[in-house]
């Protein structure tokens, strides 16, 4: 069976994969050891009533609720928990950009399943149900919350996604697309830009992606397990980044015409500063995104 995830996940990169283990706790959100979330994640029905009542006095309140008692849940619950708007708007997101083939989202990534299956993800899945699979199947928003990484939210979510099949290696060919699609549309509004050629292979460029990423998922799991020795890990992991990069290729740094920051040399500095503004002076994204708060990862 695919590999099932929380909708979430994007922990891709092998130094990332940091996590609590065993009872070691979260205190900024709960009292309860990460055991008991691995537990109600990947076992539900053998959580006792008395751990299910721990779920529901400690946890956050909406993912205590799913990790306790998930066949309890209404559609709105499920869909609040994952950070999506009401159903029926995601009901009526979803059929406007899949021209009225599907519906849920259960359904969008069954039918993503199948194009790739076929090798025609390229042909026959849209950019507009790509966009609503990697933005909480919101027409308005374009960004991802963020909860990664905070025990209880992740685990309601991994659980829900299972029962619902939104299957990582679906998700994660999305986000390619996804990417190389606002690449783009930034880049396009720079002078000069010339978008880089779609590579020309034999075949359905979402299912090659689709066979990369297992590949490479199969072995960071073997590295994890310890069967594939660093050495002989490294370069294998960096020829499937290159074999991604050639499938999506990136857009050059300084395209001609522009200056080093992508904008004519004669705007203002201050509107050089950051990606956020430099597609603002070129009407890419909304004024609202620039007001939002921006969040430093710390120094080591």
């Amino acid at each position: 069976m695919t590999e099932l995830h929380d909708v979430d996940d994007n922990s891709d990169d092998p130094d990332d994969d940091a996590r609590v283990e065993g009872g070691a706790v979260d205190d900024e959100y709960d009292d309860l050891p990460q055991s008991l979330y691995d537990k109600a994640r990947d076992h539900n029905d053998q959580l006792s009533e008395t751990e299910r009542q721990l779920l529901l006095t400690y946890a956050d309140p909406p993912t205590g609720l799913v990790l306790a008692y998930p066949d309890s849940l209404t559609i709105e619950d499920i869909y609040s928990t994952f950070g999506w708007p009401p159903p029926d708007v995601v009901h009526a997101n979803i059929q406007r950009a899949s021209n009225g083939l599907v519906t849920t989202p259960a359904e969008l990534y069954a039918r993503v399943r199948d194009a790739l299956d076929r090798g025609k993800f390229d042909t026959e899945i849209n950019d507009d149900e790509i966009s609503l699979i990697m933005c909480h199947f919101d027409a308005d928003k374009d960004t991802r919350d963020n909860n990664l990484g905070v025990p209880c939210f992740s685990a309601a979510r991994k659980l829900l996604s299972r029962r619902l099949e939104l299957d990582l290696i679906t998700w994660k060919v999305a986000a390619e697309r996804y990417h190389d699609l606002q690449r783009r549309r930034l880049f396009s509004h720079r002078p000069g830009w010339v978008p880089p050629p779609v590579p020309s292979i034999e075949g359905d460029r979402g299912q090659a992606t689709r066979d990369l990423i297992i590949e490479r998922d199969a072995l960071l799991e073997q590295h994890k397990f310890g069967n594939v020795p660093e050495e002989d890990f490294r370069p294998r992991w960096d020829s499937f980044v290159a074999s991604l990069d050639a499938l999506w290729p990136k857009p050059p740094p300084h395209p001609p015409g522009s200056s080093r920051h992508g904008l004519h040399p004669t705007l203002a500095p201050g509107l050089q500063a950051s990606v956020c503004h430099r597609a603002l002076a070129a009407n890419a994204i909304p004024a609202t995104l620039s007001r939002r708060p921006v969040r430093h990862r710390p120094l080591a």
